[in-house]
C-alpha cells in the first residue's frame, strides 16, 4: 500500500475518490485499508464514485460502503468542502455498475436490480455504459458527443429507469 500512502502523504482533503478498474470489490481489504488511512491522517472525504462489475454480491460490498458513507457524512457535516459547498441532495457515494458487450441484458436487470435493492440506502446506483460509445478514430476522435451514449443505449436507459422507479 506505497502508493495510497505516498499519495495520502501529500493530500488535504478529496473532493471526490474515483475508484474503476476491473472489479474493485476484489480487493476489499484495499478499500478498507483507504478508509481507515483516510479516518486515521483526518483528511476529508465529501464524495465516493466507485464503478464495479456487478460480479460481487452486495452484502459482501455493503459493510464497506458503510463505512465510506459514515466517514463522508461525517466529513461533510464537520469541515467545509473548499472547492464546492456541501449540497444535501447530492449523493455520499456513486455507485455504477459496467454495462458493455460483455454483460447480457436479462442478467444486467438481475444484477441492477439486487444492487438497487441492497444498496439504495448507502449509495445512488446507476448504469455505467462508457464501454457502449462508440470508438471514433482519426479526425472522428474528437467529435464524441453526448448524443453517441443516448443513441447507443435506449432501450437499456429505459429498462434501467423502470428497475429504478420498483425501488
Amino acid at each position: 500500500y506505497n502508493y495510497i500512502d505516498s499519495l495520502f502523504e501529500q493530500t488535504e482533503a478529496i473532493e471526490e475518490l474515483l475508484i474503476s478498474g476491473g472489479e474493485v470489490f476484489l480487493n476489499i481489504p484495499a478499500l478498507q485499508y483507504i478508509i481507515c488511512e483516510l479516518r486515521c491522517r483526518s483528511i476529508p472525504l465529501y464524495r465516493l464514485s466507485v464503478t464495479t462489475n456487478g460480479l460481487i454480491e452486495p452484502q459482501i460490498i455493503e459493510p464497506v460502503l458503510k463505512e465510506y458513507h459514515e466517514y463522508i457524512a461525517a466529513c461533510r457535516a464537520t469541515t467545509q468542502n473548499r472547492h464546492r459547498p456541501n449540497n444535501p441532495d447530492e449523493p455520499i457515494i456513486m455507485f455504477e455498475v459496467s454495462y458493455d458487450h460483455f454483460h447480457h441484458i436479462n442478467s444486467y436487470q438481475k444484477t441492477m436490480s439486487k444492487y438497487i435493492t441492497a444498496l439504495s440506502h448507502l449509495a445512488r446506483v446507476t448504469i455505467n455504459a462508457n464501454g457502449l460509445i462508440p470508438k471514433r478514430l482519426g479526425n472522428a476522435a474528437m467529435q464524441l458527443q453526448e448524443e453517441d451514449t443516448i443513441y447507443c443505449i435506449p432501450k437499456i436507459r429505459k429498462q434501467i429507469a423502470i428497475l429504478d422507479s420498483q425501488h
